[in-house]
Order: C-alpha cells, then structure tokens, then sequence
C-alpha cells in the first residue's frame, strides 16, 4: 500500500480485483461446462483432446512453477 499514490482507493481497487478475477473464473467455467457437458474432469484441461491436452498441459506447469518461484524467491531474499 505504500507504493499507492493515494492509499484510500486500496479497498476500491481489492473490491474491483476481486469482481474481475471472479467474473473470469465464472465466465471460463461456464465456457467449459458449455463446450464439454456435465462430464467434466477435473482439472479442466484433462477434458481436452490429447493432442490439446499436451499442449495446455505444457503451458501450464511452467508457468505454475516460474510464478511460484517468483513468489517463494520474494519471502526468503
């Protein structure tokens, strides 16, 4: 909050971040359900084709890893 130029728009801006990011979440799992029925696995990218599977899945993991090493780097640096 510190880097903020107003420190009082935080919670407006934690509010907005928040509706967003659950809009998203909604928006692509009633793409999902949509497209694939009530058959859905879990996780969602396992109901791909395997050949969009593989790809989705290579996607995926690395940016899971690199953005979990860019996290735990930040509280032991």
């Amino acid at each position: 909050m510190s880097e903020t130029e107003d420190p009082r728009t935080f919670n407006k801006s934690l509010a907005m971040l928040q509706i967003i990011d659950t809009v998203l979440y909604l928006v692509s799992a009633l793409i999902i359900y949509h497209y694939v029925g009530p058959n859905v696995k879990s996780p969602a990218i396992s109901s791909l084709s395997p050949i969009m599977s593989k790809i989705a899945w290579g996607l995926a993991i690395p940016t899971v890893i690199l953005s979990s090493h860019g996290l735990f780097s930040s509280f032991f640096c």
